[in-house]
């Protein structure tokens, strides 16, 4: 083994390392078993976890149509000074809508979800293999390499929503475009994102976001 002095509370103490894998294959008496706890740690604290926790959490909520709890985003409120007043004001988004953050965790959601429709993770767990595998993407990897390392991955858009905004854009009179945009504004309270006019993808997550607000007030009618 080697020694190697690791920071513990502002100090450094001598730790000793193992000096090859064959040392701790050996030291296990498992082969393998460096690699396996390498990949291990990778997969928890590279950020290969929390995008998994992701990808099950959108199936779930494609499964279910029930959504994750939010909560406006809270930050000081300033005054005309520019000076703090010692308030918490609702943050703003780039079109003047509240931004929301997550209420709850992917594991409490995906728990509740099922709970609520009486499903279970094992009576689920080929269909999302199926799900996944017609997503057409590599499955998520650990890497070692820092740069490639995430603490969130992007959430990818459902096919559904996409289809559907692909089909509003191609509409060349325009109608459905302006038909949904007046039902946006008047369910979530703002216009549609500039982008969405052009970009498929903006204007699908516009429809997901639509959808998701009508699914919570249908909710709340028996709260």
């Amino acid at each position: 083994m080697k020694t190697v002095r690791k920071d513990c509370l502002d100090f450094t103490v001598p730790v000793l390392y193992y000096g090859s894998v064959e040392e701790g294959d050996k030291d296990a008496g498992i082969v393998g078993a460096m690699l396996n706890e390498a990949n291990s740690q990778l997969y928890l604290r590279g950020g290969t976890a929390q995008e998994c926790r992701e990808l099950v959490a959108s199936f779930v909520e494609e499964k279910t149509g029930i959504v994750k709890k939010t909560k406006p985003v809270m930050v000081d409120e300033k005054g005309a000074d520019g000076k703090p007043t010692g308030r918490k004001v609702e943050k703003k988004d780039a079109n003047g809508g509240v931004q929301m953050a997550s209420a709850e965790t992917e594991e409490d959601y995906v728990t509740r979800a099922l709970a609520e429709k009486n499903l279970t993770q094992a009576g689920l767990q080929a269909e999302l293999d199926k799900w996944i595998e017609a997503l057409g993407d590599d499955p998520i990897a650990v890497s070692i390499k820092p740069s490639l390392r995430k603490t969130a991955g992007p959430k990818k858009l459902a096919e559904e929503y996409l289809t559907n905004a692909k089909l509003a854009l191609a509409d060349t009179t325009g109608k459905k475009l302006a038909g949904f945009a007046k039902l946006f504004k008047t369910s979530l309270g703002r216009d549609l994102n500039p982008e969405a006019s052009k970009d498929p993808v903006a204007l699908g997550w516009e429809i997901k976001a639509y959808f998701d607000e009508e699914r919570k007030k249908k909710s709340a009618m028996f709260a």
